[in-house]
């Protein structure tokens, strides 16, 4: 047989060419020299090819050769994020090993575990995918069978026998050329109810009627089966005699083609557990081995396959294969299937689904087809199957409707789909608003490169106006999702362009606002790369158009991310110490994230550095140091928008509604740089008394500007010194048992903790500007604190199912503070404390008892609470108390109340404040309600000022392959009320999208 013998010829290929001397000890580096390099990934692994002269170096080896090809992938059960590094070194190949027999020869292949950085030196270097070049196919053909997936292997072996100094007659490796071998395949076994031999045109062929079935079984373990009522099978010989004198095993070697007709169904499957065939009546069921599902399976009416090379043409065919992924059938029906290999078809007036119905709920119809299924490493799953496809004339269909048209269209089909969301939504707001999203490779009928996602969407909103938007992810080099190798790089950007011809209702009593302008959008981009030696670089770049776009249309990452600006940041990190530099300006001339809007103003970076050392110990740990360090220009970029353009009302008694405290720039924001340096130094003296564990500390900070206030360039000068106490113990009591209570033994963990802290500073805050709280809004106030930390631990699960538990936490802090400033610099004076014990001098000095407890009635049901008193104003500051359900998977649930003191700023004159509480019960409840529909709710109501606040409602229903949701919200602070209607296929939920589609339609 062709597949065998090329097998053995592959297996004795790599035993001649292997190096003896494979070494397993992970070496710190693998260096990699050449004069050209390409590198890409394929399934997990980062591959590397060099065109040489080529010089490959580790701490135990050195490596020369013309050519090479490096495959690095995870080491199993690695420790120490160890990799395996395959190396096919090719013309004049030399390896030399200190303390071993040097090898040198034409091919030598080694292996080598590396557990250190990977560096790439060359004159050019490329990502390209140089996979069928012949360089690569020899390489991949010198790697060890066990190593090579089976796709790898089968086409290493074909490559092989191609060439004819594989087969002796020649030492060098020509360009690819036909084989002159004649084709074999593997034996087909074959039973039937009525089984003929006799000769039709010249040949011997096998006549078999009634429950046909045949049973091949590919060199890899796959197994194919065919069933019929009807079949021919085709043999090469030329006469009765020459065919019988083999015998019927004869018989099913020599099958060279396949004729089946009537109910023809052809099953391929996963390799059996057991290497031994079986031939009982399991082959006769559709999955042919228990607990092995068929990956693909055609239903047809007439077949022919060619064996010796995996063709088929089919005819009236219903093939089907599985998406391991999404848990999800693939369907395919056609006219006419040719199946070019296994695995790869065309289809002729065809029609592609995850459906299982005669008229599925989403369909791709088209003129023509092509699949091409591989087998892809998934991080999450291991080996799977990918299917692409490519689509001409091609449909989307919603049931026996086409709703869209592209000319030619393809995809992954368990991973990046053509279709990625349509939604159809009507909003006070926004109107009726219809978007769709797409998949931008394969809307252009291209398979989308593995690493790369690209993403167009277009929208209408009837108050608004159209819009299109982009959205990019990708990743390269050597990187892996779970891995970060030297030179990998990631990145992801956005944008959005609408014609907006309305205005924007920013809610919270906020006055609306016509934008300046009605081409208005946004765009933003992060890219991280990595370098050796543990180096890291980030760039980013926003622009939005105005200053209420980003809030109207994007509430979500206005009220979470941080400000849009562009910049660059290098960081070095080793074991104890990081250095980094940054270097950000603001493009844009307001502000562009939420905490910042009270300030009205942005701080640039031109530019920053900073190193930082943590942990060294001295004098056998009992000296410790901590060193924090920057060195800085920075100046603030104010906002050029007044408050009432943001949508903030000025009212007739001439208060102006304001957006909040500021935090920085309250001492004045100069738009000129202002350079500062400032050098922390704490050292520590930690020892034990008993089993307390005490650290007495000290802090020394100096800080310069070149600028303040008042024009003068004052230097700051801060010491501290202070003392840590604390100390751990406990009790078990083993008679303690509550059947009720779920409780079987208690063991209650105490754990005291004691701080008293003091500083002094030679300048006030208020004498010098403050870009950063916790660089230029410290404070000389001194701090005591008591904690008391417990956890009461039973044990939960049963005989044999034992586990320890915390059943119930209770965590109390008490903050005094001495020394403190004046009330105007904290407020609102009767908020909670905060004490930061890593950075005593950055406390917020409010005095007051902070206490967090969490009780685990049982394994779905807890209760969670946290309050903070005041003690300096006698009020509690916030408090909460939560109630979280979980039975799973049909429903789970919340009930929460949330109690905060003054949360709200509505207006102000100068430096006059009026503040508001809340006084907030929220519900969140999920419930399955049958196997088709789902119900979430989510309610959230202010029993202080502000009455309801959020209603919502979401029904869905789940059809063939096909959910339809219905939504209700009112946002009363929002001043929105919002029904969506949406549909999406099964496995098409809503991803990562562009603009509005994502951030309206599914705020």
């Amino acid at each position: 047989m062709l597949l065998a013998r090329t097998g053995c010829l592959l297996l004795i290929f790599c035993l001649a060419s292997r190096a003896s001397a494979q070494y397993q000890a992970a070496s710190e580096n693998l260096i990699i020299q050449g004069k050209s390099v390409a590198t890409w990934n394929s399934a997990g692994t980062s591959i590397v090819q060099i065109e040489g002269p080529v010089t490959i170096k580790t701490e135990r080896a050195t490596m020369t050769a013309k050519q090479a090809v490096i495959w690095i992938t995870p080491a199993k059960d690695a420790i120490l994020s160890e990799q395996k590094a395959e190396i096919s070194l090719i013309g004049d190949a030399d390896l030399e090993q200190p303390n071993a027999i040097s090898r040198t020869g034409d091919r030598l292949y080694v292996d080598a575990l590396i557990r250190g950085a990977v560096r790439i030196s060359a004159d050019t270097r490329t990502n390209e995918n140089l996979s069928q070049s012949d360089v690569y196919r020899l390489a991949s053909a010198m790697r060890p069978l066990a190593t090579q997936t089976p796709q790898e292997r089968q086409q290493a072996a074909h490559w092989l026998l191609q060439q004819p100094w594989a087969l002796g007659s020649s030492t060098t490796a020509p360009a690819s050329q036909p084989s002159t071998q004649p084709a074999k395949s593997e034996p087909i076994h074959f039973e039937a109810g009525s089984v003929k031999t006799q000769v039709h045109n010249g040949r011997v062929v096998i006549v078999l009627t009634k429950d046909v079935l045949l049973v091949q079984q590919k060199v890899n373990g796959e197994v194919l089966q065919m069933q019929a009522n009807y079949a021919v099978l085709f043999t090469p010989f030329t006469n009765l005699r020459e065919a019988g004198s083999g015998g019927a095993n004869g018989l099913e070697d020599a099958i060279v083609g396949a004729y089946l007709e009537g109910d023809v169904r052809l099953t391929e499957s996963p390799a059996p557990k057991s290497k031994k065939m079986k031939r009982d009546l399991q082959l006769r069921q559709e999955a042919p081995m228990p607990n092995q599902p068929p990956e693909q399976r055609l239903l047809a009416n007439r077949l022919y396959y060619d064996t010796t090379t995996d063709r088929a043409v089919l005819t009236d065919v219903v093939m089907h294969t599985f998406d391991n992924k999404r848990n999800l059938p693939i369907v395919l029906r056609a006219d006419t299937v040719r199946q070019l290999s296994l695995g790869e078809i065309t289809a002729e007036h065809g029609q592609i689904t995850s459906s299982l119905f005669s008229i599925p709920s989403f369909s791709v119809g088209a003129s023509s087809i092509y699949t091409h299924q591989t087998k892809v490493q998934s991080d999450e799953t291991g080996l799977q199957t990918q299917t692409d496809f490519i689509a001409n004339d091609a449909t989307l269909r919603l049931g026996p409707w086409s709703v869209f048209y592209f000319p030619q269209i393809g995809g992954t089909v368990n991973d990046k789909d053509a279709l990625r969301n349509l939604k159809i939504n009507s909003s006070n707001r926004y109107g009726l608003g219809l978007g769709v999203e797409w998949g931008a490779f394969e809307t252009f009928g291209k398979i989308p490169p593995r690493d790369f996602d690209l993403t167009y969407a277009t929208e209408f909103f009837t108050k608004r106006g159209p819009a299109v938007g982009v959205d990019g992810k990708y990743v390269g080099d050597l990187v892996t999702e779970n891995s970060r190798q030297p030179w990998s790089f990631d990145g992801d950007f956005s944008g959005i362009l609408i014609h907006d011809t309305g205005d924007d209702t920013l809610g919270r009593g906020r006055i609306d606002v016509t934008p300046p302008t009605q081409w208005r959008g946004r765009f933003y981009w992060e890219h991280q790369h990595y370098f050796p030696d543990n180096w890291t670089v980030q760039l980013t770049a926003g622009y939005i158009s105005d200053p209420t776009y980003f809030e109207e249309w994007y509430q979500d990452q206005f009220w979470t991310t941080r400000p849009r600006q562009t910049s660059i940041y290098v960081e070095h990190t080793d074991q104890n110490s990081n250095l980094t530099f940054l270097y950000s300006v603001q493009p844009n001339n307001f502000v562009t994230s939420s905490d910042l809007v009270p300030s009205q103003t942005e701080v640039e970076r031109v530019p920053a550095l900073t190193y930082n050392r943590i942990g060294d110990s001295f004098l056998g740990d009992s000296v410790t140091t901590f060193s924090q360090n920057s060195i800085s220009g920075q100046r603030f970029q104010p906002s050029h928008y007044n408050l009432t353009q943001q949508g903030y009302a000025v009212y007739n008694d001439g208060f102006q509604q304001s957006p909040g405290i500021p935090a920085i720039g309250l001492t004045g924001t100069p738009t000129s740089v202002t350079y500062r340096a400032d050098f922390r130094e704490e050292i520590d003296f930690p020892f034990s008394a008993g089993q307390f564990r005490v650290v007495p500390f000290a802090v020394g900070r100096f800080t310069p500007y070149t600028n303040s206030p008042d024009g003068s360039s004052p230097d700051r000068v801060y010491g501290g010194a202070g003392l840590r106490v604390a100390t751990t113990f406990w009790k078990v009591d083993d008679n303690i048992s509550s059947n009720l209570f779920d409780i079987h033994r208690l063991r209650h963990v105490i754990q005291p903790e004691f701080m008293v802290y003091a500083g002094a500073e030679n300048i006030e805050r208020s004498e010098l500007l403050d870009y950063d709280q916790p660089v230029d809004a410290i404070t000389e106030a001194g701090a005591v604190q008591f904690a008391l930390h417990q956890r009461w631990q039973t044990k939960r699960g049963g005989p044999g199912r034992w586990r320890n538990v915390d059943v119930f936490t209770l965590n109390l802090e008490y903050n005094y503070f001495f020394n403190k400033p004046p009330k105007s610099e904290t407020n609102p004076t009767d908020f909670r404390s905060l004490f930061y014990s890593s950075a005593p001098e950055t406390s917020i000095p409010r005095d007051g008892v902070n206490a967090d407890a969490t009780y685990l009635l049982s394994d779905t049901t807890a209760i969670a609470g946290d309050a903070y008193y005041n003690t300096q104003e006698n009020k509690i500051a916030t408090g909460s108390v939560t109630l979280l359900v979980q039975h799973d998977p049909r429903m789970s649930y919340a009930v929460s109340y949330r109690f905060v003191n003054e949360d709200f700023i509505q207006f102000v004159r100068g430096n006059e404040f009026q503040f508001l509480s809340q006084k907030l019960f929220s519900v969140n409840l999920y419930y399955q309600l049958t196997s088709k529909y789902t119900f979430s709710f989510n309610e959230s109501y202010d029993f202080g000022n502000r009455g309801n606040i959020t209603t919502e409602a979401t029904l869905t229903r789940k059809f063939d392959r096909f959910l339809v949701g219905v939504n209700v919200r009112i946002d009363r602070l929002g001043q929105e009320s919002f029904l969506g209607f949406n549909i999406y296929p099964e496995g098409l939920a809503p991803k990562r999208g562009s603009g509005a589609l994502q951030n309206v339609f599914g705020r």
